[in-house]
């Protein structure tokens, strides 16, 4: 698809340096933890505005204690940067400036400046082919004022201070491919009294998860179903109140259960498949989705990745069940195994070859025992 991202690069963000990566329809990042592999996950959710100036009641998608943690060795002189092509040959770049006190004229905080670029396909090749970002040095009032974006820190919390996108060329193009951007993270207190927003795509925290479930046929049957052949319960879709219930019927009594009260692993396989199903053209992003699960839903859901091939994926998984289904059933053209790990005290990626992957398919469930092996100079 056009939106979905060709190539990736980050430089100077929390435990990254410096990362160039060229993507597929599906890029897996396997590695020990601690190694950096949600900052990278982070860096690409950044692109999407809405990361750094949430919805109310919405949990940022990244994390950290004080503003000087995203920048990599708690240096503010390290500038921020995060850029992709897409398949049509645009870059989009997203530089992030901490601004010291000495900055005259300009409130400290993060300023995103997008840089769409969608010329001749030679000239943008050549422009990152000597990388996307240019030399540059802490920013002043007149290079902030061009910013599309302004965020200031507001109690630890970004809050929008000025919106220019709607002012730039192209304007409805550039917001459609940076909001397609998803990062998806499963909360247990997503449901818990929060607003319900209208939307056709699954919010990043799920609160909207019952419209996307009741309006998707295909989902909706998805669900009765698991419960009724496996467990005899009928699956409840509330309409007044906007709620799941689970229920059995015994002797003409009705037990009803809350939501809630279901197991993580029907949770967790629910919210990520109403993620897949809800968008198209999108570029999703999922951290360790297979969390407290039952081996064969991991399966399954791995399985719905390869088929769903209208979206993109970034995935970081300790599952193996998630690992080998990938990797049995997608080709060289469309995955993409990246092994990440810790050296110098940064973050580096290694994409594994066709020769290694078959390898991993060899060590099967016990891969993740042998992962050293594949580090360079191992």
């Amino acid at each position: 698809m056009n939106n979905f991202i060709s190539r990736l690069e980050i430089k100077n963000f929390k435990s990254i340096k410096e990362l160039e990566l060229d993507c597929k329809r599906v890029n897996v990042f396997i590695g020990k933890p601690n190694v950096g592999k949600s900052n990278i996950l982070e860096g690409v959710g950044l692109l999407n505005p809405r990361v750094l100036n949430p919805i109310p009641g919405e949990k940022s998608v990244v994390r950290f204690e004080d503003l000087s943690e995203l920048h990599f060795d708690n240096d503010q002189n390290n500038n921020l940067f995060i850029g992709i092509v897409t398949n049509e040959k645009i870059i989009y770049k997203a530089d992030l400036f901490k601004l010291g006190r000495n900055t005259d004229g300009v409130e400290p905080g993060i300023y995103l400046i997008y840089q769409e670029i969608s010329q001749t396909e030679n000239k943008v090749e050549s422009e990152f082919s000597e990388g996307i970002s240019l030399p540059y040095s802490l920013p002043n009032a007149t290079d902030v004022g061009k910013s599309l974006l302004q965020f200031l820190l507001v109690d630890n919390n970004f809050q929008i201070f000025s919106d220019g996108l709607s002012k730039t060329k192209n304007s409805i193009k550039l917001m459609e491919d940076l909001f397609s951007i998803m990062k998806y993270e499963f909360r247990n207190d997503s449901l818990a009294g929060k607003e319900v927003l209208e939307d056709n795509l699954l919010m990043s925290d799920g609160r909207n998860i019952f419209d996307i479930v009741t309006n998707t046929d295909t989902l909706k049957q998805k669900i009765v179903e698991l419960f009724k052949n496996d467990y005899g319960l009928q699956f409840v879709f509330s309409k007044i109140d906007k709620k799941f219930f689970v229920q059995k019927l015994v002797d003409g009594y009705i037990y009803q259960y809350p939501y809630s009260s279901v197991a993580d692993t029907f949770q967790r396989f629910i919210f990520y498949l109403a993620a897949i199903e809800s968008n198209t053209n999108s570029v999703l992003i999922f951290e360790e989705p297979e969390v407290h699960s039952f081996p064969p839903y991991v399966k399954e859901l791995a399985e719905r990745i390869v088929s769903k091939k209208d979206n993109q994926y970034f995935i970081s998984t300790h599952s193996p069940y998630m690992l080998q289904t990938l990797v049995e059933e997608l080709g060289d053209s469309e995955l993409n195994v990246i092994l990440t790990y810790y050296k110098d005290f940064q973050t580096h990626v290694k994409v594994l070859t066709a020769d290694e992957l078959r390898e991993v398919q060899d060590y099967s469930i016990d891969i993740f025992f042998n992962l050293n092996k594949f580090e360079p100079n191992a």
